[in-house]
C-alpha cells in the first residue's frame, strides 16, 4: 500500500513539474553575442505560455569578465541596474508578467561596455531567475566574445558628438549626430532587438515623432557612410 502510495505521490509530482516546466520559457539560455568592441546589448526575455500572471525574482551570481569591461546595467521590464553590489545582492523582482506577454514585458537584458581597441576577450554573466507560479529556478547564461576590431569606427559611451534628447522623451526626440562622423542612417530599436524606426541622415540634428512608440527602453544605432556602427544609445519613451 505504502509502494503504490509513494508511486502515486511520484507521478502527481512528476506531472506538476512536467506542467510548470511549459508554463514559461526563455528566448534563449545561454545567449551567446560577439563583438569588436563598444556598446553590446545582450537581448533575452521570458514569455508566459501559463492562464496566470506571474514575476521573475533575480540576480547576478556570477561574473566573469576582463579588467576593462564593464557591465553597465541589467534591465528587467521595469528597471535597469546599473551597479554590480546592486546587481550582485538582494533578489530583484520584475513587474508583473501577463499570459501571452510581448518580450518587452518579459525582459531580461545585460548591457557591456567593450573597449574598442585590438584586443580579444571573453565575458560570462549568470543570472539566478526565479519564477513566482512555478517556484521554478533557472541559471540564465550571458557569454559575450571579443574580436580584434577591424577599423570599426565605434566611440565611447560618453563621446559628445552624438546625444539624445530629451532622455526620456515623450513626443519627439533630437538625435545629433557630429558631422566628423559622416553618420548616413539611424535605427531605433526595441529592447529585444526589433527595428521600429529607420531614417538616412542628411543633417546633424535628426527630429524623430516618438509618439507612437510604447513606453519603454529603446536603443538609437547610429551608422557611418561606410556602414559600420559607430555607437549604439539607450533613451526612455515615456
Amino acid at each position: 500500500m505504502l509502494k503504490k502510495l509513494l508511486a502515486a505521490v511520484a507521478i502527481f509530482t512528476g506531472a506538476a513539474i512536467s506542467s510548470n516546466a511549459q508554463d514559461y520559457h526563455f528566448a534563449g539560455n545561454p545567449i551567446d553575442s560577439t563583438t569588436t568592441g563598444g556598446s553590446v546589448v545582450m537581448f533575452n526575455y521570458v514569455t508566459n505560455t501559463s492562464t496566470s500572471d506571474f514575476t521573475i525574482k533575480w540576480k547576478i551570481i556570477y561574473v566573469d569578465n576582463p579588467n576593462n569591461w564593464t557591465i553597465t546595467g541589467f534591465c528587467d521590464n521595469i528597471n535597469c541596474f546599473g551597479d554590480t553590489a546592486t546587481l550582485q545582492g538582494a533578489l530583484h523582482t520584475s513587474n508583473t508578467i501577463p499570459p501571452n506577454n510581448t518580450p518587452t514585458q518579459g525582459n531580461l537584458t545585460l548591457d557591456v561596455e567593450v573597449p574598442v581597441d585590438g584586443s580579444t576577450g571573453h565575458l560570462q554573466v549568470k543570472v539566478r531567475a526565479v519564477n513566482s507560479l512555478a517556484g521554478a529556478v533557472d541559471t540564465l547564461v550571458y557569454n559575450l566574445n571579443k574580436t580584434a576590431a577591424t577599423g570599426v569606427s565605434l566611440i565611447k559611451q560618453n563621446d559628445a558628438r552624438v546625444t539624445l534628447s530629451p532622455n526620456p522623451a515623450n513626443s519627439s526626440l533630437v538625435i545629433f549626430t557630429d558631422k566628423s562622423l559622416n553618420v548616413s542612417k539611424i535605427n531605433i530599436l526595441n529592447i529585444v532587438g526589433q527595428s521600429v524606426y529607420s531614417s538616412n541622415v542628411t543633417s546633424e540634428k535628426s527630429f524623430v515623432d516618438v509618439n507612437s512608440l510604447a513606453k519603454g527602453t529603446y536603443l538609437v544605432k547610429v551608422i557611418d557612410n561606410k556602414g559600420l556602427a559607430v555607437t549604439t544609445r539607450k533613451f526612455i519613451k515615456n
